[in-house]
């Protein structure tokens, strides 16, 4: 990978910092988040498995000037997933939603400043306000506190639960494409938190034009929020007798390999 990075070009300027020990996922992503900022005002964040549209950084910059003093909107996210399209027959060229979609990204200096690492401290204060159920979308299997507390607990080691809470606990939504510009090639077994038989319900086309983006008024988008919210409601147990009977005929049961961390 080192060397690989090195023979990267294309910018006006390439500069590259290497770690002498192995940060990990989070702790990488988190510094250099931090230190872009701090020092730019802004970031686009693309990780080493996401393939990117040749006009994902027109849309994630155009994104970052247009709505840089709206301090509602949290993040430009350039991934659309796949159950979203369902939500319209003509999708709009962008919409707001409630989750951070960070397969491609891009945020400011102002609204990372609120984030929290600490997902404990997170669950406390959106116990304190009242807001636990609006967390969960109302759901019973409470799937938004059930990440928070595994990364509470120790269970995983992420950052992106964080990032969720963080913006939900002010009240902040994210921009998405109504066409994807990214999308993640990492499903192939080798890595933490993505399986092989994943790649399906998540790879989308790449959009091979670009609009000029129009502002839009930030509020939330109704219909892709309940399609978002079904999508988090655990599968009939019939229908993952299905699906798991599925994957072992077309030899896409595998598990991911998990990697170990230095």
């Amino acid at each position: 990978m080192r060397e690989y990075i090195a023979t990267v070009d294309g910018f006006a300027s390439v500069e590259i910092i290497e770690r002498e020990k192995n940060y990990g996922c989070s702790g990488n992503i988190i510094d250099g988040i931090t230190q872009v900022v701090n020092e730019f005002g802004r970031v686009i964040v693309v990780e080493d498995d996401i393939l990117t549209s040749p006009w994902f950084l027109r849309y994630v910059n155009d994104a970052l000037e247009l709505y840089k003093d709206d301090d509602n909107v949290a993040i430009i996210s350039g991934y659309l997933h796949p159950r979203y399209l369902r939500a319209y027959k003509d999708m709009p060229q962008s919409f707001f939603m409630r989750v951070p979609m960070i397969w491609g990204w891009g945020t400011w200096q102002r609204s990372w400043k609120d984030y929290e690492y600490d997902a404990g401290k997170l669950l406390e204060q959106i116990r304190a306000q009242g807001r636990e159920d609006e967390y969960n979308y109302c759901l019973k299997n409470k799937p938004r506190t059930r990440n928070l507390q595994a990364q509470a607990d120790g269970k995983v080691g992420t950052w992106d639960y964080q990032l969720d809470a963080s913006m939900f606990l002010k009240r902040r939504l994210s921009l998405c494409p109504g066409r994807t510009f990214t999308n993640n090639i990492g499903h192939d077994g080798t890595g933490i938190h993505c399986g092989i038989a994943d790649y399906d319900s998540v790879n989308v086309k790449l959009s091979d034009e670009y609009e000029p983006l129009r502002k839009i008024p930030v509020e939330l988008d109704e219909k892709v929020y309940e399609v978002h919210r079904k999508s988090l409601i655990p599968p009939s147990l019939p229908y993952r007798a299905v699906r798991k009977l599925w994957r072992i005929i077309t030899g896409k049961n595998r598990k991911s390999v998990k990697v170990s961390k230095g």
